[in-house]
């Protein structure tokens, strides 16, 4: 596989847009974006960077939903050899200004505002300063490294630029492409494309570090197992800040010659009018997703026939219940995570229903999975349970965090994942759960710790511990315990209220328990799993 893939992902754009330069890459409301449109766009806003000083190496956030402004601003962002930074939408102050400072990040590419969420009010809390006129370059102390900010709107920023002025400034002189050219002929495919933040054990967020090689050839083999073709149009619901947003289906779409159905921000309605209006083919998503689809009271309203290939995460008999009701086809289980550039084991679509929803295939060329024992590290036997461990096509290690990569990638190169599963007879991977104290909050990893430790910060609170119950839409939700300093008190609202706007939605504690000790083991460690049990109890006497 590696010497199918000799270009950077840029180049490989390029070569597959003169390829389908008349297909639809892109369709966004009435908009059908040809191939041939969306590359020069990207080839714009790319030359535009340049202008502004943003160079090879450079890490540029983006901060925006799933509009083609986001697709244009990647593809230029990675023709430059900077590295793209993609932000949650749901990310407010206190979780933006984290990864804008622990990213290194020179410039952030913003929309205004969507829906009812300004997000210039949002950047306003980290930059007060930005408030005024339009000016060249933007600079702050706080963070030293940032220098431009972008804005998709009619508002101004301090210090910062328009989206159209980026995309203006490619259109300066011939030079500006040939800067261009000369540049992106210079990124080679084990530079790093990507910094994907994702919550893990450890109380902050990581950066893992993907390369153009591995996001084009998790792309590659993704299209291979699914069959893809240039004919397929997918539903671009899963959110671009996600690998399965800007790998599984930006750029698995893009290398394939596949149109986009963009979504701009999941609403399960939504989805179904654009796959019914665009015949869409190809749906790709989280257990959530197709839960909230399913239980929608106008599910039967909308024809989605023409879905044809997809996957999902989830148990077995969930998986069957989407094949079943939406009536794809060619559905499957799929295992992966961002440290692997999103998937490193799927079924192939012509492998029966059973192997399909039951296992998650056998792991990508290149890539090797092993079970071992968490305790002693000894290789598991087939079919015994064990940690499941990924080597071949993995991060490069987490930005600016060594200690971190050393504990997750041992010295055979082997990620060690975290997640509990199996190898059947066949080679086949199924996953059965997670040994990290990590929530899973509608499809969003949330780090327990990383919020326990925000909580801390309200000065009412002496400690905080986090566990994850269950949801019917979300999977799970976030249930705090609260330890209160003496002689204070506090309401669960005020609680949820310190948290609004600091952290992301899924982030904040739905539900707030004050205690006054925490049940402890005998070497003084907190039992989570007692609080787990007050916790399931509270919400079973609440619900009865």
């Amino acid at each position: 596989m590696r010497e199918e893939i000799r270009n950077n992902l840029g180049t490989l754009i390029d070569d597959r847009s003169k390829e389908y330069m008349n297909n639809v890459a892109i369709i966004f409301h009435e908009k059908r974006i040809t191939y041939q449109s969306m590359l020069y766009e990207a080839n714009l806003f790319g030359a535009g960077l340049i202008e502004i000083g943003v160079k090879k190496g450079d890490k540029v956030a983006i901060w925006m939903n799933n509009i083609p402004e986001w697709i244009y601003s990647m593809l230029g962002i990675l023709k430059v050899g900077a590295i793209l930074v993609p932000i949650n939408t749901h990310l407010r102050s206190h979780d933006l200004e984290y990864i804008l400072n622990d990213s290194d990040s020179s410039t952030l590419i913003m929309e205004e505002q969507f829906k009812n969420i300004n997000y210039v009010d949002i950047l306003k809390q980290i930059f007060p300063e930005i408030k005024g006129d339009t000016a060249a370059f933007f600079r702050s102390e706080k963070l030293p490294n940032f220098k431009n900010i972008i804005l998709l709107g009619k508002g101004d920023i301090k210090g910062g630029f328009s989206y159209e002025s980026i995309r203006n400034l490619g259109l300066k002189d011939e030079k500006t492409f040939n800067r261009l050219k000369n540049v992106q002929q210079s990124i080679d495919v084990d530079d790093i494309a990507y910094i994907q933040y994702t919550s893990g054990t450890t109380s902050l967020p990581k950066g893992a570090m993907l390369s153009h090689f591995s996001v084009a050839q998790e792309a590659s083999i993704v299209g291979d197992r699914m069959d893809i073709t240039k004919d397929d149009t997918i539903i671009g619901m899963m959110p671009f800040y996600h690998v399965g947003g800007a790998v599984n289906t930006i750029m698995l779409s893009l290398l394939h010659g596949m149109s986009i159905a963009l979504v701009e921000s999941f609403d399960p309605e939504i989805v179904m009018k654009i796959i019914q209006q665009h015949k869409c083919t190809v749906m790709l998503g989280i257990a959530s997703m197709f839960t909230m689809m399913m239980n929608h009271k106008n599910f039967k309203k909308y024809d989605l026939s023409t879905l044809t290939k997809g996957w999902s995460t989830g148990l077995k008999e969930f998986l069957k219940t989407v094949y079943n009701t939406i009536g794809i086809d060619n559905f499957t289980s799929v295992y992966g995570l961002s440290e692997v550039a999103g998937i490193t084991a799927l079924p192939n679509f012509d492998e029966d229903l059973e192997t399909r929803t039951g296992t998650m295939g056998k792991p990508f060329p290149g890539n090797d999975i092993k079970i071992i024992d968490p305790e002693s590290g000894r290789t598991q036997p087939t079919n015994q349970e064990g940690e499941i461990l990924v080597r071949g096509n993995i991060t490069r290690g987490y930005y600016k965090k060594p200690d971190e990569t050393t504990k997750a990638i041992d010295s055979e190169g082997y990620l060690h994942t975290g997640d509990k599963g199996m190898l059947n007879d066949n080679g086949y991977l199924i996953y059965t759960g997670r040994l990290k104290d990590m929530l899973r909050v509608g499809g969003e990893n949330v780090s327990p710790l990383e919020v326990e430790e925000f909580l801390c910060k309200y000065d009412k609170i002496h400690e905080a511990q986090v566990i994850g119950v269950p949801h019917e839409k979300l999977g799970e939700v976030c249930y705090a315990f609260i330890r209160l300093k003496d002689g204070y008190k506090c309401t669960s609202e005020e609680i949820i209220a310190f948290c609004k706007g600091q952290i992301a939605s899924f982030k904040i504690p739905r539900y707030v328990h004050f205690i006054n000790e925490f049940p402890m083991t005998g070497s003084g460690k907190i039992q989570k799993f007692k609080l787990k049990d007050i916790a399931e109890k509270r919400l079973e006497n609440s619900n009865g």
